[in-house]
């Protein structure tokens, strides 16, 4: 029987301890609405972090070590985006030490895996035929690309970093997931995320495969 695999994007707020720390979870089931809102937690930052990064409030930055490669988790900014998901509304929390991206941890039965959505790619172990629909960014304040777009403009980048086109997409079609098996058991794997857009205008770009691990914040410890 397949594991149900779900992604959690964090959420927290650094001001009091009375501020509520929301969950979102992503499930992989293809069914395009599918996102919901699983839990509102109000203490502790460790929540939901992965078995092997074992952080608390006021710990930031760490370094989280697993298998040889270590993740640096960077530091929190105290401001977080309202996030639209197939029509639905979530927090989720910028890491200002990381202003490309998200950060949140897939959860199955067999443990934690890295899970990172950022405005060049998305890179997850989500299940291949899953659909996600209408992502905006609704805080237009933090957001770290072009503001001013009612859907999310995604910066295409090839490995070496360079800008190369400029989008926005309305649906996201996540085609295939690729596992580096070579550093990964088969039940703890780090995987890429290949997936193809369904452009606003006349040229869609070719479909291609995110960023690996190494140009992630992960890589192999020296």
């Amino acid at each position: 029987m397949q594991a149900t695999f779900k992604a959690l994007v964090i959420a927290a707020s650094l001001f009091a301890s009375s501020s509520p720390l929301l969950a979102l979870t992503i499930d992989t089931n293809p069914n395009p609405n599918s996102v919901v809102l699983v839990q509102e937690l109000t203490s502790g930052f460790s929540v939901h972090y992965p078995k092997f990064c074992p952080v608390s409030s006021g710990s930031f930055p760490v370094r989280c070590h697993r298998k040889g490669y270590h993740f640096n988790v960077g530091t929190w900014s105290k401001k977080a985006d309202v996030i639209s998901i197939n029509g639905k509304r979530y927090l989720a929390q910028w890491i200002a030490a990381l202003p490309e991206g998200l950060y949140a941890y897939t959860e199955a039965e067999v443990g934690a895996k890295l899970f990172r959505i950022t405005n060049s790619t998305i890179v997850a172990f989500i299940k291949p035929g899953t659909i996600i629909t209408n992502y905006t960014f609704e805080n237009k304040s933090s957001m770290h690309v072009n503001d001013q777009q009612e859907e999310i403009t995604i910066a295409l980048k090839r490995k070496y970093g360079k800008i190369i086109e400029q989008m926005r997409f309305s649906t996201l079609h996540i085609k295939n997931v690729e596992c580096d098996e070579g550093q990964w058991n088969s039940s703890d794997q780090l995987c890429k995320l290949k997936f193809s857009f369904k452009h606003n205008g006349a040229n869609p770009p070719e479909p291609f495969i995110g960023d690996d691990h190494n140009s992630l914040t992960s890589g192999p410890d020296k």
